[in-house]
């Protein structure tokens, strides 16, 4: 495992390095994509997601391997940048599915309010809020010796006397980075889904006056499939690791070599999902691969 590790690791890292710098590059340097709300936030979460593997995972294979030889400071920034990044990234998406309902429900109220400028400033706003909400965690991490190793870790982390701590954390992640958020997620998308089939019924595609509309409808349609797919690419990439979380938070499992498997499976998956989301681009967007 210890040599595995970091050959996984490292691939993950390469491939999201990569993958999300060629995303915000394409945006930057194509002026039509950079225009839409949508773009922006896409950029954001390219953002988050190049951060993600850049701060998380190459660390998190030292943590694996060779325990925390790198100090207390970057110890800190280190599982700080992770729990944040990871916030960013759902949160990215709610603020897309918030501008795909009223794209598409709201198309003409919400014009004055979906430009590119409007998008930066509540990207901005989120990652302010999620700056300051995450700060806590500053002084709960640290680093200490242990069983001959020095570990970066949260402080009460591995308190098995008093597991208040470790229960609190993993329930306030699972609640306000999954479920919370997806489940917002899900009713924005169940309610435009519901507005795009009442639209069908109300405009025949057979009428000469409706083939604009549909057209548009369709346009709508595509980008709002590649966005579900990045949402449900990112529940089935944490769902893994949240259940691992709450499994160490809440029972008294033993740490053998199979659950040690487990975890490090499940990290995986969920450091997969930062590589994904450019392959999604790709496959949905015919302007993006042309750019």
């Amino acid at each position: 495992i210890n040599k595995l590790i970091p050959v996984v690791f490292g691939i993950i890292t390469a491939v999201g390095t990569i993958g999300n710098l060629i995303v915000i590059a394409t945006i930057i340097y194509n002026r039509h994509l950079a225009t839409t709300t949508t773009d922006v936030l896409i950029a954001s979460l390219a953002v988050a997601d190049l951060m993600f593997v850049i701060i998380c995972v190459p660390f998190t294979a030292v943590r694996f391997v060779t325990g925390w030889p790198l100090g207390r400071f970057l110890c800190i920034g280190h599982v700080y940048g992770v729990y944040l990044n990871a916030y960013a990234s759902v949160y990215t998406m709610v603020l897309m599915a918030v501008d795909r309902y009223l794209a598409i429900v709201h198309p003409f109220d919400s014009i004055k309010w979906r430009t590119p400028t409007n998008a930066l400033i509540a990207t901005l706003l989120v990652w302010l809020v999620l700056i300051v909400c995450n700060s806590p965690l500053l002084w709960e991490i640290d680093t200490f010796y242990q069983e001959g190793l020095y570990l970066c870790d949260f402080v009460n982390y591995n308190n098995m006397e008093d597991r208040t701590f470790v229960q609190t954390f993993h329930s306030t992640f699972f609640l306000f980075c999954f479920f919370i958020p997806l489940t917002a997620i899900t009713i924005l998308y169940g309610l435009l889904h519901r507005n795009l089939k009442r639209g069908m019924h109300r405009h025949p595609r057979n009428l000469p006056q409706n083939k604009l509309l549909q057209k548009r409808r369709n346009k709508h349609k595509r980008v709002t499939g590649m966005l579900i797919a990045v949402v449900v690419t990112f529940a089935a990439c944490w769902l893994p690791i949240q259940i691992c979380f709450l499994i160490v938070a809440f029972t008294n499992y033993n740490d053998n070599n199979a659950v040690i498997i487990i975890k490090l499976l499940s990290n995986c998956v969920a450091y997969m999902n930062s590589c994904l989301n450019p392959f999604l681009y790709a496959f949905f967007s015919q302007d993006f691969r042309d750019s």
